[in-house]
């Protein structure tokens, strides 16, 4: 489906653009474009096959599965970072492109990098930090409210519930990450503007009550509108200074795909959540009707 959503947004500019064939343009297009295409299908055969050869790497059953469950969780956050140097691009080209004759043109370019590196690098630490302390506030929710014990299906939570961890600390330890991540949406803001800082406060609360509306079957919901959107506009706003809401366009797929991680997860854990008096949307649809939702989502 959100391949689907991707095309449905895009139908109404396709309307309006004309056809014609130009041999020449064609020729120089093909020349640039078909060794960036040949050196793209190496990434596109491991968005298919990465998941697949897992279990080729391990023959232990419960090992490679836990490796899949680490490398789904990084994966989550390599899809935002691939959605802000996606942006970049987009903003950037058609500027390289206007001053590849400049005299000074690599002192240029060079300059552009460093920005590049240095947002990058902020961007990067605090997509993670959110995450983190968004995951660990959630687990201590769960731990309280009653949703992860001893005896709940996929071992989750277990840091908590073997002892290792004390449930304030790892409260703590998530707000702290929170705070962090907040700091650097604050020096962001300070060099771009006050935009950024509504789309982070919003972020914040979202991240901080995570856990009342995945109780109340709005958890999908929370997630689309954090990674699907939030993020992909307040990237695009430091990179470019404006709130440009066609950026939605290329967040939304990645938006849905997130979900879908979650939504799995969530599916697994229906008897949890359910002996806990937990209405996830998982949940409330019950396992059929989850599995053809996930289905949609990806």
């Amino acid at each position: 489906i959100s391949a689907l959503v991707a095309f449905a947004l895009f139908v109404p500019q396709m309307l309006k653009l004309g056809f014609k064939v130009e041999k020449m343009v064609l020729s120089g297009l093909i020349k640039f474009s078909l060794p960036l295409m040949v050196a793209g299908l190496p990434g596109v055969m491991n968005d298919f096959m990465d998941r697949v050869l897992f279990r080729f790497f391990n023959v232990d059953d419960s090992l490679w599965r836990s490796d899949l469950g680490i490398y789904q969780a990084a994966v989550k956050v390599a899809v935002i970072m691939s959605l802000f140097v996606q942006t970049f691009r987009f903003a950037s080209e058609p500027f390289f492109f206007a001053r590849a004759k400049d005299k000074d043109v690599k002192l240029t370019y060079s300059k552009i990098m460093e920005y590049f590196v240095a947002f990058c690098m902020l961007i990067f630490l605090g997509v993670v930090l959110f995450h983190s302390a968004g995951n660990l506030i959630s687990d201590y929710f769960d731990y309280k409210h009653g949703v992860d014990t001893p005896n709940n299906i996929g071992n989750t939570n277990m840091m908590i519930i073997n002892g290792i961890f004390e449930p304030k600390t790892i409260f703590r330890y998530g707000f702290t990450l929170l705070v962090l991540a907040s700091i650097i949406g604050i020096v962001l803001t300070c060099v771009t503007g006050w935009q950024l800082l509504v789309i982070g406060g919003l972020g914040f609360l979202l991240t901080m009550f995570y856990y009342k509306l995945k109780f109340n079957a709005l958890g999908d919901l929370d997630i689309f509108i954090v990674f699907g959107v939030l993020i992909a506009l307040g990237t695009s706003f430091v990179l470019t200074g404006v709130l440009d809401y066609s950026v939605l366009l290329v967040s939304a797929p990645t938006g849905l795909l997130i979900t879908g991680i979650l939504h799995a997860n969530n599916t697994r854990d229906i008897e949890n959540d359910t002996s806990a008096n937990i209405a996830t949307q998982a949940s409330v649809l019950g396992v059929k009707m989850s599995r053809i939702y996930y289905l949609l989502l990806v």
